[in-house]
C-alpha cells in the first residue's frame, strides 16, 4: 500500500459542541472515493499475494520486501481508523466515567444492604406469612415489591482444598507461565515438551523525510 492511498483527508473531523441543554456530535463524512480507493488497493495486494511463489533467494527477498510495505499500509489503515474513532471513544469515555463513579456508589450502597440481610438468618420461611407490608407482598422466602423482588436462598459453589486429590478433567494448564518459561529457556517441567516454531517478524522504518 503506497503512502498516497492513504490520505489526511480520508481521517474527517470529530467534535462535540454543547448546544444550549444538548450535546451535539458532529462527524463530517468520510470521502468515499477515498475508501473506494483503499479497497481497490488492499484486493490488489491480495491478487498479489495469492500469486506469488517463491522460489529462490530473489523471490524471498521480494516476499520481504512485499511483507513490509504490507506492514506499512497496515499501520496506516490503523492510523485512520484510530482517527476515527479515538474522538467517539474520548466522547464514550467521558460519558462513562461520569455515570460509573455513580453507578459504583450504588452498587456498594446494595453491598451494604446485603452484607446486613446476610447478618440476619435468611435460610429460613420468614414467620411475616404470606401477606402485604408496607406495599411489599411476602411469600415464603420472597419479597415481591413495585420495584421487582428479592429472594433468599442458598448457592452451591466448590474450591479446591487438595489439588493432588483434583481430578484431571478439572485441572487447567496456566498457558501464560508456561509461555513465560519457554521463552525464559528453563530446560524442563515435568509434563511439558517445549518445542520450537518459526517466526516472522516485521519491523517498521521510519519515514524519509
Amino acid at each position: 500500500m503506497t503512502d498516497e492511498s492513504v490520505t489526511p483527508a480520508l481521517m474527517g473531523e470529530i467534535s462535540l459542541e454543547e448546544v444550549g441543554k444538548e450535546m451535539i456530535l458532529r462527524m463530517n463524512p468520510m470521502p468515499l472515493t477515498e475508501l473506494g480507493d483503499i479497497k481497490r488497493n488492499v484486493s490488489q495486494f491480495r491478487q498479489v499475494a495469492d500469486s506469488m511463489v517463491i522460489r529462490n533467494e530473489i523471490d524471498l527477498v521480494e516476499a520481504g520486501k512485499f511483507l513490509t510495505k504490507m506492514s506499512r499500509g497496515s499501520r496506516e489503515l490503523e492510523s485512520v481508523r484510530k482517527g476515527w474513532t479515538k474522538p467517539v471513544n474520548d466522547i464514550k469515555m467521558r460519558i462513562h466515567n461520569a455515570y460509573m463513579e455513580h453507578e459504583d456508589e450504588m452498587e456498594a450502597i446494595q453491598g451494604i444492604v446485603k452484607g446486613k440481610i446476610q447478618d440476619y438468618d435468611t435460610t429460613h420461611p420468614m414467620e411475616i406469612a404470606v401477606g402485604e407490608y408496607k406495599g411489599a407482598v411476602v411469600i415464603s422466602n420472597t419479597i415481591d415489591t413495585e420495584y421487582g423482588s428479592v429472594t433468599f436462598g442458598t448457592e452451591r459453589h466448590a474450591r479446591v482444598v487438595d489439588f493432588a486429590e483434583l481430578p484431571d478433567e478439572f485441572k487447567m494448564a496456566n498457558d501464560k507461565k508456561l509461555e513465560d518459561a519457554a521463552k525464559s529457556g528453563i530446560a524442563k517441567v515435568p509434563g511439558v515438551e517445549f518445542y520450537e516454531e518459526p517466526t516472522i517478524n516485521t519491523r517498521l522504518k521510519p519515514r524519509r523525510a
